[in-house]
């Protein structure tokens, strides 16, 4: 294994490692707070993330008490998400928050892709994993807007979705083709050996 994919392993086993971690220190917090906040594991603790229309993905990051953040989440989630400044809202986190909040308002469910996929000649059905996985690269990073599942004759198939609120082809097809070399290597992740990862773009524009 080149040092380049056992480092990426490692990103991965840690952000794993974090995201083991939310179901039982902050899950019921999500159930309670609706579509309002989402929890972002991350290779260095975990995010805590604001979904609200005027402050689209505002937060604070590398949170590592989790006990913490389960007993302060009201004064955090007000100096980090709420009151706090924004400045222009970019299409794209906009759209992010929006496809986070439908997700959670459907049981983690994409229920707006999957209901507009229903008119294609490929209908899809989509669950919400997390977004924002970054993993290192030749060149520096890269970093997966949202993953996803899909099911798909039998079988459930990692979606990666790269969101863009404007018409940027050149940057969206050197991103999805950088996603797909790698995805087609054989990689180990949680006992799991040689699954091919599958590329989806979602563009508003």
């Amino acid at each position: 294994m080149s040092d380049l994919a056992e480092r990426q392993r490692a990103r991965l086993e840690d952000t794993i490692g974090w995201a083991a971690k939310i179901p039982t220190a902050l899950e019921p917090l999500l159930v309670a707070q609706g579509a309002r906040v989402h929890f972002r594991p991350s290779s260095g603790g975990v995010a805590l993330v604001g979904l609200l229309h005027d402050r689209p993905q505002r937060g604070k990051g590398k949170l590592r008490n989790l006990e913490r953040v389960a007993t302060d989440f009201e004064s955090m989630f007000t100096a980090h998400c709420q009151d706090v400044s924004h400045g222009r809202i970019t299409g794209e986190k906009a759209l992010q928050s929006f496809l986070i909040r439908d997700a959670y308002t459907h049981g983690r469910h994409m229920a707006t892709l999957n209901v507009a996929s229903e008119a294609s000649d490929t209908p899809v059905d989509l669950t919400f994993v997390t977004d924002e996985i970054s993993l290192p690269t030749e060149a520096g990073k890269m970093v997966c807007d949202i993953l996803a599942l899909r099911r798909h004759g039998g079988r459930t198939v990692p979606v990666l979705l790269e969101l863009k609120d404007c018409r940027m082809l050149k940057r969206l097809i050197e991103q999805v083709e950088g996603y797909a070399a790698r995805g087609s290597r054989r990689c180990h992740c949680e006992g799991h050996r040689g699954r091919r990862s599958a590329c989806a773009r979602s563009r508003s524009c």
